[in-house]
């Protein structure tokens, strides 16, 4: 064995044994570091996620930010077998999860909750149609979860937790993003958030608001008009958080949200050259307007947590969407949503 191949081996070997002894350094440095504890509530009570006999994920304020996720629909590309199934305009969405899925129209088969608020829309397969706007994290079951959620779960249930009410100093953050479309114009969006304390360690109200643009980037010649499918949203919601004692706490949502889109995402044309004939003059758009109310008691007792919520929506989804020049769809669907949810959890191990 020649000298240079003799030193090429003892220098791999001290390499190799300096990398060993790094990563036994590092695997016991992270031994010594504590592991994060996720905390979820998808079994409708404070869990460790490890403890947790579900398909469970839970999705950060940090990684929503990161990603810049601005809707449940937006999410879906961090929970695994989910997908959009239809996208008409933001708040005209429908998600599916492990490929359960009929469309946009009849009973929902994914759930959604606003804390303990059930969300749906009647006949209407509909995630909520606002951004995700100071929210704590999301929670995501994926498969059937019908016996904790009940109806519209048979595909999973994805939960939106908002942030709570601090009672005890007041604070406000504020953040908006600007950007351009290629082949349209400027896009922005601004978040705002206020915590307000009314009275000490008792008593605090959480407002926050939000208002997008979106640019348009079609063009309808038929109107000699471009970038016409240009999308504005505007959501505010008021949360009050009253904890009269160690054992009761009281929480009020308000959450008021509108959305419209002109022309929609429906702009493929079957004809080589889009006319009036073919539209009948119509301008499609699509507009949504949602009212949630919703008011949660929890109350710690000696055999565990009884709460109480009860909830109600009202919904109005408008849009006109021409077909074949006579034909115009032009729909409203205006509904009005009561919900009463009662459940004991108890407080035991089993």
């Amino acid at each position: 064995m020649s000298v240079s191949r003799k030193l090429r081996l003892g220098a791999s070997a001290i390499a190799f044994a300096a990398a060993m002894t790094t990563a036994l350094a590092d695997e016991a440095a992270d031994k010594n570091q504590p592991v994060e504890k996720v905390t979820v509530t998808a079994q409708k009570r404070s869990q460790i996620l490890k403890d947790v006999p579900l398909p469970v994920q839970s999705i950060s304020k940090q990684q929503i930010d990161n990603t810049g996720a601005g809707n449940v629909a937006d999410l879906v590309t961090q929970i695994p077998g989910a997908s959009v199934v239809s996208k008409s305009t933001p708040g005209f969405e429908t998600v599916q999860i492990r490929g359960i899925s009929s469309g946009t129209t009849g009973d929902g088969l994914v759930g959604y909750y606003v804390d303990e608020t059930p969300f749906g829309i009647p006949n209407l397969q509909l995630s909520p149609p606002a951004r995700l706007l100071d929210v704590a994290r999301v929670e995501v079951i994926r498969g059937p979860s019908g016996t904790l959620y009940g109806q519209g779960s048979m595909g999973g249930t994805i939960k939106v937790l908002t942030a709570t009410p601090d009672a005890g100093e007041f604070f406000g953050t504020a953040r908006g993003e600007f950007s351009m479309t290629k082949g349209g114009g400027a896009n922005y969006y601004t978040d705002l958030v206020a915590n307000i304390p009314l009275v000490k360690d008792e008593l605090a109200v959480r407002l926050s608001g939000s208002f997008e643009s979106l640019s348009g980037f079609a063009e309808a010649p038929e109107f000699g008009e471009k970038n016409v499918n240009d999308f504005k949203g505007a959501n505010g919601r008021a949360i009050a958080r009253w904890t009269p004692s160690d054992d009761i706490t009281v929480t009020g949502m308000y959450w008021h949200i509108e959305n419209a889109q002109e022309f929609s995402n429906g702009l493929s044309q079957f004809f080589p050259v889009p006319s009036i004939a073919f539209t009948g003059g119509v301008r499609a758009f699509t507009d949504v307007k949602m009212d949630l109310y919703s008011g949660t008691i929890n109350w710690n007792t000696a055999i565990g947590t009884l709460t109480s919520n009860s909830s109600f929506i009202q919904h109005k989804l408008d849009f006109e969407a021409p077909l074949f020049g006579a034909i115009n769809n032009d729909s409203t669907f205006k509904t009005g949503s009561f919900t009463q949810e009662v459940r004991l959890a108890s407080n035991s191990d089993g």
